[in-house]
């Protein structure tokens, strides 16, 4: 070992992790956020070792031979994100209401949508009522959001309903929701209009001179007779005839 290596200081950490085991598969080390004491799981589609533990499967993004796909992209997730956003709402008109009612004041008539940052003010957690899967409890603990990642407490039971439920959740089909308009039969767009000739729509009498077909300020004169050609004709001689100079020719 040379003296550089020895002298270098080496950083020692100390971890404490979670660890969710059971006989049927290996240790799984899930991604987990620890608020006031309590942790919160992560619940994402794209997580292969949650889907190793509600389906038994590893996730197969793609078809390798004999393999077929295998991942737990269901309606599971976006649902509960739903829910979650309903329960954030309900939760800020009750604190408004309750804050009203403390202070003698008239209950708001209409209360704006929660955002990411009430939970600040309002809660870091929210109870959300799931559908009953036949197994867990039926309200669970969230941390705060609206679009953001969907955090969970981390206990036995919420850890049963989750696999439950992702079991009974049906698949989301890559556009299905396009599918579905294009079987609704929704109406096909308007052709394109053409703008219709006006000369075109008239009869071969009725058909505009050169004239008509000139804006007010471009429109011409009307051909004169012999008689008005030959006057001013006339007329303009007697004007150059006049402009004469003898000694310098015209002007």
């Amino acid at each position: 070992m040379s003296d550089n290596e020895v002298d270098e200081e080496e950083t020692l950490e100390i971890c404490k992790v979670t660890c969710v085991r059971s006989a049927k598969f290996s240790a799984w080390y899930p991604n987990v956020k620890l608020v006031d004491g309590i942790e919160y799981l992560k619940l994402s589609p794209w997580d292969k070792d949650l889907c190793r533990f509600t389906t038994g499967i590893y996730m197969q993004m793609k078809k390798k031979r004999q393999q077929p796909k295998h991942n737990i992209h269901v309606h599971f997730f976006p649902e509960t994100k739903a829910r979650r956003k309903e329960a954030c709402n309900e939760a800020l008109k009750h604190f408004l209401y309750r804050a009203a009612d403390e202070a003698e004041a008239d209950r708001p008539d209409k209360v704006r949508n929660a955002r990411e940052e009430d939970s600040w003010i309002v809660s870091r957690t929210v109870a959300v009522c799931m559908p009953d899967v036949g197994e867990g409890p039926l309200v669970m603990t969230f941390l705060w959001g609206i679009n953001s990642a969907l955090f969970m407490q981390l206990t036995v039971a919420n850890l049963k309903y989750v696999r439950a439920a992702i079991r009974a959740s049906p698949t989301i089909v890559r556009g299905e929701a396009a599918a579905q308009r294009r079987m609704s039969g929704r109406k096909v767009g308007r052709p394109r209009k053409v703008p219709r000739d006006p000369v075109a729509a008239l009869g071969d009498g009725d058909r505009p001179g050169p004239v008509a077909a000139l804006g007010d300020g471009d429109q011409q004169p009307a051909p004169r007779s012999d008689d008005e050609v030959g006057f001013m004709q006339k007329l303009a001689v007697s004007y150059v005839c006049s402009c004469a100079v003898p000694e310098h020719g015209f002007l």
